[in-house]
């Protein structure tokens, strides 16, 4: 995205050995005026500044699978966005037809023995709504290389 998009500037969010090899890639495609990364764990660390709405856009893929408290994270991300700003998230959900169920339950099954979590269709889009986010837009992305994803644009107030 940003090699297309000359103004657009970036923090890449994740694990600390995650973002060691995101800023050599970043530099390696001479971006390193533009995004910047930020070690730490979603689940407890602050993903912007404190009490800031630093973002405009936040994107999320199958990470909220691994979080013990997705709403929780639902509420940091939202408050880290700026008014009007977006949350992209795509992840996993359980289909209504059994035909639907498999599709995702083939690859995401071991994760739910594991204790993970893997919502039914339209969870997250609940969860949104309870949370405050709203314009929630939804669809299936079979783009992905594993099982169809569940794709959720939602934003904050404005």
């Amino acid at each position: 995205m940003a090699r297309h998009q000359g103004g657009l500037s970036g923090v890449v969010f994740d694990f600390p050995e995650a973002v060691a090899v995101a800023a050599e890639n970043i530099a390696a495609a001479g971006l390193a005026d533009r995004l910047s990364v930020l070690g730490g764990d979603v689940a407890v660390d602050a993903i912007g500044s404190v009490g800031g709405s630093d973002y405009d856009l936040v994107w999320c893929s199958s990470v909220l699978h691994f979080v013990p408290d997705t709403e929780a994270v639902l509420r940091k991300i939202l408050a880290a966005l700026r008014p009007g700003g977006a949350l992209i998230c795509a992840h996993a959900e359980i289909g209504d037809t059994p035909a639907a169920a498999v599709e995702v339950l083939q690859y995401y099954l071991p994760m739910l023995m594991q204790g993970r979590h893997v919502g039914r269709r339209g969870d997250m889009a609940g969860a949104l709504r309870r949370i405050g986010f709203c314009r929630i837009e939804t669809f299936v992305s079979c783009l992905f290389p594993m099982a169809p994803l569940q794709v959720v644009a939602a934003r904050k107030a404005a």
